[in-house]
């Protein structure tokens, strides 16, 4: 593991119960003593730098050229730079870097390079997240056009690997119990396009009935968190027993649920970032013994070679978790009085035992320099009688239905269709809007996301959000009563797709131009000749504006005199810099822009002084 540099000191302090705890878990059986206390030492060390470089979408090769300058420069202020190739890289490469980052923030040798990361991470082209909690989804093997549940998602890290995972009308359906943690998720969900995500609020051991089955299901459950300590020092500082028992019930109703909607054939991924056998090995455990030979747990031992991990326990003492101030240990299920099962519960202990529980997965801190891991993989073999019971009606979210387009606004879909010279394989069966009475927001998702809907309702389904947004349809004029349609940013890539008329294009220059107007139009007479020509004639109405053979891409509206783009001021800045990184030498004219504009500004503040002064 390699020694990183510029770390602060942290005071972190790893409790005595603790210690001891753990101790009693692995040592010796899964690790050594002086194995132990290696562990227990880099818990004390902050996580280092560690990203992914996505492989998907159009700018990835550029990205990827650019991170490699960065890291010449990196190496030689005598920064390790590692690729971390113990997973494929079918999604991106994942890099490492001997600096945490507070170190990266704050070192000005560093600045470039932190901005580069920060807006790469913004654009949905960079993905930081702790290494240990990429791998999940890698032993989910999610490929082609597989349906995906992901039943505890917020927030998102594992969604966006599944996302970027499949093809064809692959999709996923994200679910959390949090709705406050939801919306957060969709923003991030937008950098990597939501076109084949459903996002929908139900605590994960009551998610609905789907006729339709999952290929790939990922149970990343709720869990007391003792494998993050080095990002979550108060875990090892508070430990206590019942930290896992309080949550051992809930996270076998999650697993069984997430059983329950597994296809046959299927696999579910059983995961934690706790190192606690009762949140682990005893959930697993526990769950199969009430499914039988429905479920197996796979051998993935020959799966990523390189990736160092333990084998899963299939012995592990068990406490009374109430006793705080000792280890009170029970054999077996039957010494345990009546009055204490809840603190050791049957289900808690190693026996009975399914077979291949020494399959499962342990990955420690001190194996990848990350945090601490549980992974096991699942295999459906056949159905099984229900287990978990029938949820009850829930109140609906405040959230608007989403209707197909098609029944609720067929006029208005036509009208879109019309306007942008839609080809004939545009899915307009898969466009949404979420109210029918006025509509706003056009979405559009993969086709069996669209048949989900159709065939349950969002309302039932408590749907946050559905496909990605494609049009904003609204009213212009002083009684709003000119109805123009303009593509959204999040799905302008998926209008260009089907489009043949209204497309404009324009140079990098002007974009520039247009980008820094926003929210403003800007005047035909500031474009060059040939694009003033193409506006000719545009009339006041929803427009594609691009640069020709590139996905650089937006939506907008023309006007008698005027263009003008439209996009979250927050995305703004994000997409100038983007824009600047594909073409360095609009970063001097970017420069002459801000000179023309003060001195525009500083003239027009001329003229308005000297008009008042005439009044005077």
């Amino acid at each position: 593991m390699t020694e990183r540099q510029h770390q602060e000191p942290k005071p972190t302090i790893i409790g005595d119960r603790f210690r001891e705890y753990y101790k009693r878990i692995y040592v010796p059986g899964t690790l050594s003593e002086e194995e132990f206390e290696k562990m227990l030492d880099v818990y004390k060390t902050q996580l280092p730098t560690v990203f992914r470089v996505s492989s998907k979408g159009p700018e990835a090769e550029q990205v990827q050229r650019e991170l490699d300058e960065y890291v010449k420069i990196l190496k030689e202020n005598n920064v390790d730079f590692e690729t971390l190739d113990y997973i494929p890289n079918d999604i991106g490469k994942i890099y490492k870097l001997s600096l945490d980052k507070k170190a990266l923030r704050r070192d000005k040798k560093f600045t470039e390079f932190h901005k580069w990361l920060k807006l790469h991470t913004n654009l949905g082209h960079c993905h930081r997240q702790e290494f240990v909690s990429m791998i999940p989804p890698f032993f989910l093997d999610v490929h082609g056009s597989m349906g995906v549940l992901d039943t505890c998602a917020a927030p998102g890290s594992k969604t966006t690997q599944l996302i970027e995972m499949l093809d064809g009308d692959g999709y996923v359906v994200a679910n959390d119990a949090d709705v406050k943690r939801l919306h957060p998720m969709v923003h991030q969900l937008q950098r990597v396009g939501t076109y084949r995500t459903l996002v929908i609020n139900f605590d994960a051991q009551k998610l609905p009935d789907f006729e339709e089955k999952f290929d790939r299901v990922l149970c990343d459950v709720p869990c007391t968190g003792d494998g993050t300590i080095r990002k979550n020092i108060k875990c090892a500082e508070t430990f206590k027993l019942n930290g896992g028992t309080s949550l051992h019930s809930t996270q076998r109703k999650i697993l069984k649920r997430g059983l329950e909607l597994t296809k046959v054939g299927g696999l579910c991924v059983y995961s934690t970032c706790s190192m606690n056998p009762i949140e682990d090995e005893a959930v697993v455990n526990s769950v199969l013994l009430e499914t039988g030979d429905a479920v197996e747990i796979v051998d993935v031992s020959d799966k990523f070679p390189n990736l160092i991990r333990h084998k899963g326990l299939t012995n592990w003492p068990v406490f009374d978790a109430q006793m705080e101030n000792e280890f009170h240990e029970y054999k077996e299920p039957s010494e345990v009085p009546h009055e204490r099962i809840q603190y050791a519960h049957p289900t808690h202990f190693p026996q009975p035992q399914v077979p291949g529980l020494e399959h499962c997965m342990h990955f420690f801190p001190h194996d990848q320099d990350s945090g601490g891991f549980f992974v096991t993989v699942l295999r459906k073999v056949k159905e099984f009688d229900r287990l978990t019971e029938q949820p009850s009606e829930k109140k609906p979210l405040r959230e608007a239905a989403y209707i197909a387009m098609q029944e609720a606004a067929p006029d208005v879909l036509k009208f879109i269709s019309d306007t942008y010279g839609f080809k004939e394989n545009f899915p307009s069966d898969c466009v949404f809007v979420r109210d029918d009475n006025k509509v706003k927001n056009i979405s559009l998702c993969v086709k069996p996301l669209a048949d989900i809907i159709r065939k349950y309702g969002s309302i039932p389904l408590r749907v946050v959000s559905l496909g990605s947004r494609i049009f904003t349809y609204k009213g212009f004029g002083k009684e709003k009563e000119n109805k123009a349609a303009y593509p959204a940013l999040e799905g302008i890539l998926d209008v260009i797709k089907y489009a043949t008329k209204r497309v404009y294009k324009v140079t990098p220059e002007e974009m520039l131009l247009l980008l820094h107007s926003i929210p403003n139009a800007l005047g035909y007479s500031r474009l060059s000749e040939n694009t003033r020509n193409t506006f000719e004639n545009s009339g006041i109405e929803g427009a594609i504006v691009m640069i020709d053979g590139t996905n650089y891409a937006y939506g907008g509206m023309t006007f008698e005199h005027s263009v003008v783009l439209y996009a979250r001021s927050d995305l703004v800045t994000v997409e100038v810099e983007k824009l600047k990184q594909s073409y360095p030498s609009l970063v001097e004219y970017e420069k002459v822009l801000e000179e023309n504009n003060k001195k525009f500004k500083e003239e027009q503040k001329a003229k308005q002084a000297a008009a008042k002064k005439k009044e005077e």
